[in-house]
């Protein structure tokens, strides 16, 4: 019998996402047997290529539902201040990757007022000495705020003369001057700066993209995309195959009529399927949309970040045109209009609303009945210890409700937003699963449904049955784990992770040219 070109996974266990069976067999990329060893080494022809699990498992592709590629490879290829204290340590940072690199745009991020000592926002003071003649763009973690230097602000265009933005801030210093600091819609003004890094940054997105491969992704929903994005990505796949697919859900203004002629129902590596629309900012920087006062700012109810009436109208035109609407939404107050949006859209298929981080009681029911995905990151879990002091004690109880929405019958999908949280599923995963610690009690999953998050759940998200599961004609998107168990210990210092297989291809570890493995 001539060879079949079937490649064949036998000698463990095999998860498709709904049950777990013996082997499996991909041809030209695709699924093509599921079950009993023996009856699909039966089917299979014998010139099949044989992998023998070793006692191993194999889980569907992880999908990270909610991630930013472009300020992902920006901060990949900037200056790291995650954890910063101090001005000084800030200064020494910055300096040290300047020194570096004489030439770049400054980009970086993860700094953090709330760990700064006296808890003091920075200002473009801190910079303007250590980068003079430079455009220099320091994302907040959140990347819902930045700090500019003199030299950014001049190419942006904004000065003493310039107003706020509806929806966004310009901080000010005390002679009403900027001050360096960006919020919210005040960012849109830093794009065509982060565009033009972006679109010269081809070695640092294959990397960025090659570490996420390492921890078994073979998907991800892009947010908040342009099309010149999804364009030079597409440019790079079409020079050398990238090892995740990308879903791009792009930014209502970009969908403007023939703006973007894109089919959303396409399948392509690189597909632009949704669209993005913030309606609030966030908890850490007091601009998420609360109904009442935070607790550490008393009169302070955030904002929205859209007018809804015009969102409403505009989304209501590319719903119609075939785009999944993905709707931000993290205080209650925003949560609760992304529902009347959503509603008065009579609750598209395939909905999502992304964060979802303040659930009330009285909203629960609505989220439920309205069908839509709802789109979290588990490791806001632990990294947002000072929910209890912002929201006071009873409504930090509404906050990153897992266990109620899924009892409930929402569905969950997982994420990191990276680059707000590193792009870690199996992180995610132990922080989903996790009591104590400072995560709101009684909220946690269980390890079955932690995985369901970023394997079916993801799928969902993505309104892709393709994604996520492994099913007989799906595409060959899986990930070979070291453990005997599809639902390995979760926070284990090790990624379980042997390899990854994306379209029947192997894309985590990548052969070298000689054909070993890195």
């Amino acid at each position: 019998m001539a060879d079949s070109g079937v490649a064949l996974w036998t000698g463990g266990r095999v998860y498709t996402g709904s049950r777990i069976v013996e082997a499996m067999a991909v041809e030209e990329g695709r699924v093509v047997a599921l079950g009993s060893e023996a009856a699909v080494r039966r089917n299979s022809g014998r010139g099949s290529e044989r992998h023998d699990l070793q006692g191993g498992s194999i889980i569907p592709g992880l999908v990270d539902s909610h991630v930013h590629v472009l300020e992902s490879v920006l901060q990949h290829r900037g200056v790291d201040l995650r954890g910063v204290r101090t001005r000084s340590e800030f200064e020494q940072r910055v300096r040290a990757w300047v020194d570096a690199h004489p030439r770049s745009i400054v980009f970086g991020g993860g700094w953090d007022q709330e760990t700064l000592e006296g808890r003091r926002w920075p200002d473009r003071s801190w910079i303007d000495e250590v980068v003079p003649g430079r455009p220099a763009v320091l994302d907040r973690v959140c990347t819902h705020a930045a700090l500019l230097n003199s030299v950014a602000l001049e190419e942006v265009g904004i000065d003493r003369k310039t107003h706020d933005p509806p929806g966004g801030t310009i901080g000010r210093g005390p002679d009403g001057a900027p001050d360096g600091l960006l919020l919210d819609r005040a960012l849109d003004a830093a794009r065509p700066l982060r565009d033009a890094a972006f679109l010269e940054s081809e070695r640092e997105t294959r990397t960025t993209l090659a570490g996420w491969s390492r921890f078994g992704i073979t998907s991800v929903g892009a947010m908040n995309m342009g099309p010149r994005e999804v364009a030079h990505l597409r440019s790079l796949h079409a020079r050398d195959p990238l090892p995740i697919r990308i879903h791009g859900y792009l930014r209502l203004e970009s969908l403007e009529p023939g703006s973007h002629p894109e089919d959303p129902k396409a399948e392509t590596w690189i597909a632009a399927v949704g669209v993005k629309v913030i309606l609030d900012g966030a908890l850490g920087i007091r601009t998420a949309w609360l109904s009442s006062s935070y607790s550490d700012a008393p009169g302070e109810l955030g904002r929205p970040t859209s007018s809804i009436p015009a969102t409403a109208e505009r989304l209501a035109r590319v719903v119609e045109g075939g785009w999944t609407p993905a709707l931000h939404a993290i205080g209650d107050r925003a949560v609760a209009e992304a529902l009347t949006l959503l509603e008065r859209l009579g609750n598209p298929k395939g909905a999502r609303i992304e964060h979802l981080s303040m659930v009330p009681p009285v909203l629960l029911d609505r989220i439920a009945h309205s069908g839509v995905v709802a789109v979290v990151q588990p490791q806001f879990r632990i990294s947002d210890s000072w929910v209890p002091e912002r929201l006071g004690a009873e409504r930090a109880q509404w906050t990153y409700r897992f266990r109620s929405l899924l009892d409930a019958g929402v569905p969950l999908a997982g994420s990191s937003d990276g680059p707000v949280e590193p792009v870690d599923p199996w992180a995610g995963c132990a922080a989903a699963v996790r009591e104590g610690g400072g995560s709101v009690p009684g909220e946690a999953v269980t390890p079955e449904e932690a995985l369901a998050m970023y394997t079916t759940g993801g799928g969902r998200a993505l309104s892709d049955p393709n994604r996520g599961r492994l099913r007989v004609g799906g595409p060959a998107d899986f990930v070979r784990l070291r453990a005997a168990t599809p639902f390995p210990a979760f926070g284990a210092r090790r990624s379980p992770v042997a390899e990854t297989w994306v379209g029947g291809r192997r894309a985590f570890p990548r052969a070298t040219a000689s054909g070993r493995r890195p």
